[in-house]
């Protein structure tokens, strides 16, 4: 978006990022969620589970929205509709087949409406795998199953909007490996599911640059899976390297950045425009470099002052209030003594 930098566009590359975060998002939610009792528990679970991801989720991106909403309303390219801002700010614009609302004033924000879908549906998948002998293999059939019924309504009916309902088997497939990885000892193999993840994204943008595959996104989550697992099960120094805090801390942040990167740099662009300054080589390299720093820093904050603060304060909520202590000492005269 910095005029002077038009030459870096590359299509679909951010699809390829966007694939890993949907695999991702079904990995992390089955490590952190299936060793709770869903078949004993399962409402308080799913009680649990859903104030969890909204505490995470929608306090950052209603901040991010009102932060990005003078771009959004003022776009000439993609204004954003006054009528869609209830299910902008409940993240449910994706989840009617029939109603498109346009896009969100946070134009990346799309994919939180896609996340909302995987967190109805977790519960659900959690409580379907519970106690199961082989869960591996149920979530594959699940998976299967899905991803074939889908395919064949987004065909039958391509003229709605099954934008989210398409991104569930990257999500399903998240836990499918989560699930597999519990039965098979990756660790030797890590190296090589890494450096083969890494070739299969690549082959896979490689080949929607060269055709228009409806489900483009289809190719990417393979080898997403295989980055991931490679990456949870890494050894040696590399794994002291994920581990580093910065790269922690840059992690814990990710969300804040995802946000914050588009108002940032579409506000640059407003201001560049405005001013008529189109920056050439090496003088746009480096402002590239400047924001993406200042995105950084600004996430890092806002991951420290609000989102992280307000997350807990939030899930604190949940928790049941202690009764007040009753005072140990005593007044002589309401002790009863015995005659």
């Amino acid at each position: 978006m910095i005029p002077g930098l038009g030459w870096m566009h590359t299509g679909k590359l951010g699809y390829v990022g966007v694939s890993v975060f949907f695999v991702l998002s079904g990995f992390i939610i089955s490590y952190s969620y299936e060793k709770r009792n869903w078949n004993g528990q399962f409402k308080k679970n799913a009680q649990e589970f859903f104030w969890s991801r909204f505490a995470r989720i929608y306090p950052l991106h209603w901040l991010m929205f009102l932060l990005a909403l003078p771009l959004g309303l003022n776009s000439h390219t993609s204004r954003v509709s006054v009528d869609a801002f209830p299910s902008f700010l409940t993240l449910t614009d994706r989840l009617w087949p029939g109603y498109f609302a346009g896009p969100q004033p946070v134009k990346a924000a799309w994919t939180l409406s896609c996340e909302a879908l995987f967190y109805l549906l977790s519960p659900l998948v959690l409580l379907l795998l519970a106690g199961k002998k082989n869960p591996g293999a149920r979530i594959v059939a699940v998976l299967i199953g899905y991803t074939t019924g889908i395919v064949t309504l987004a065909i039958l009916f391509p003229k709605l909007n099954w934008s989210a309902y398409l991104r569930v088997p990257e999500f399903l497939l998240g836990m499918a490996g989560f699930y597999i990885s519990k039965r098979v000892c990756l660790e030797p193999y890590a190296k090589r599911l890494l450096a083969g993840g890494f070739l299969c994204l690549i082959a896979a943008f490689i080949l929607s640059l060269s055709s228009e595959l409806r489900f483009y996104f289809f190719p990417f989550s393979m080898g997403a899976l295989a980055v991931i697992l490679g990456g949870a099960h890494v050894s040696g120094r590399f794994r002291v390297w994920l581990s580093h805090p910065i790269l922690v801390l840059l992690g814990q942040a990710s969300f804040a950045f995802y946000l914050l990167h588009d108002p940032v740099l579409r506000y640059s662009k407003v201001l560049l425009d405005r001013a008529h300054v189109t920056l050439s080589f090496p003088l746009s390299i480096l402002a590239g470099v400047a924001l993406f720093g200042l995105i950084c820093a600004g996430s890092i904050v806002c991951f420290r002052c609000y989102e992280n603060p307000i997350r807990i304060k939030l899930r604190n909520l949940l928790k049941p209030v202690s009764a007040p202590r009753t005072p140990v000492t005593a007044r002589l005269d309401d002790i009863a003594i015995p005659k």
